[in-house]
């Protein structure tokens, strides 16, 4: 193999060991928190399901635009997805007040319920930092080739 295929090799299975690890989160903790979620009685209120479905959603286009970047190695849309972490800490920090407030004002179940959705909340962040690994990787295949 060239040093170049070795490279791509490094990326590929870099990007395939990333991809594992996001079916392992979904898998342990985003199905789980939904099984639960389904067995209370208790349901989250429209704005936060709102909020939530908006932030995980968030996730999908930068996934993709991962796996884009590493198709075409392109390290400028790597970068971009890199500086997507302060769009979600802005997010997430939204989020974050919004169900702090609902359960300073709740009783009853909803500490359980807060449990739940801040489990979404960081699973969400989760999957954004692993899609930030795969464009990671890009950057330094690039960096990498630059050198040789």
């Amino acid at each position: 193999m060239t040093e170049a295929n070795t490279r791509d090799l490094r990326l590929f299975l870099n990007t395939a060991n990333v991809l594992e690890n996001m079916g392992d989160l979904i898998e342990t903790r985003f199905v789980p928190t939904g099984q639960q979620r389904a067995r209370m009685h208790e349901e989250f209120s429209e704005k936060t399901r709102g909020m939530t479905r908006d932030l995980t959603l968030s996730i999908i286009p930068v996934l993709e635009d991962a796996l884009e970047a590493v198709d075409t190695q392109n390290v400028e849309l790597a970068e971009q997805i890199r500086r997507e972490k302060t769009t979600l800490r802005a997010r997430v920090e939204e989020l974050r007040v919004h169900l702090e407030e609902r359960l300073l004002m709740s009783s009853g179940d909803r500490a359980r319920i807060y449990g739940l959705e801040t489990e979404i909340v960081e699973s969400s962040k989760r999957l954004y930092d692993l899609a930030k690994r795969i464009a990671k990787a890009v950057q330094e295949r690039g960096v990498e080739s630059e050198g040789t």
